[in-house]
């Protein structure tokens, strides 16, 4: 049996109010995920999308972490020291968000007909235990990794799809009758296939 995986231990060490003033502001981590950030005495306020607030307490400069979730944050910083990106470090996957101004940066929806969504409805074996399940409602298409919620992913092409709720992407292969023989998710800056499970 492997033993579990203690959290690292960490410490708070004081840091700048002027620091903290400098990384207030908004980053997004997905097309419909903002992570607000406000100082607080001697901390951080982070928010993200739908979750409620959190603090975060420095461990250096620039490195900053949660004490009810292992869940750490470091922020990327100009020549100003002014930052200009943060990356949410959970689970053993870093997230980079870009800070940005004014609204969220979400890629164009474009309308696909509802014929041609129904060649990509099926089963995608992702890895032995994971399986991306692509099902339609209406003009939505929704996709579920084994495990999950199921979300809709909307078309940026007529093969190419992008989640809301995660900064991840799907891209369908089509055969020469339009249906698809097999799906890539993109996500974390790697590419995985997934082929259709036959029934």
């Amino acid at each position: 049996m492997a033993a579990a995986i203690v959290p690292k231990e960490r410490k708070e060490v004081p840091i700048d109010a002027k620091l903290l003033a400098e990384y207030a502001g908004s980053y997004q981590l997905a097309p419909g995920v903002t992570l607000t950030v406000t100082p607080k005495e001697g901390r951080l306020g982070i928010q993200l999308t739908g979750q409620p607030p959190l603090d975060a307490y420095p461990e250096s400069d620039k490195d900053f972490f949660l004490k009810v979730v292992d869940a750490q944050l470091t922020f990327e910083t100009d020549a100003q020291n002014k930052a200009v990106a943060v990356v949410l470090h959970q689970n053993g996957i870093d997230q980079r968000a870009p800070r940005i101004e004014g609204q969220p940066v979400v890629p164009k929806e474009i309308a696909v007909d509802p014929a041609v969504l129904d060649g990509y409805v099926g089963r995608y074996q992702l890895t032995p235990e994971l399986v991306i399940t692509i099902t339609r409602e209406q003009a939505k298409l929704m996709a579920q990794l084994t495990g999950q919620p199921a979300f809709e992913v909307f078309a940026s092409g007529e093969r190419d799809f992008f989640f809301k709720v995660v900064n991840a992407q799907l891209t369908f292969e089509v055969d020469g009758q339009g249906r698809a023989s097999a799906v890539v998710l993109n996500q974390f800056g790697r590419s995985s296939r997934a082929p259709r499970i036959v029934p």
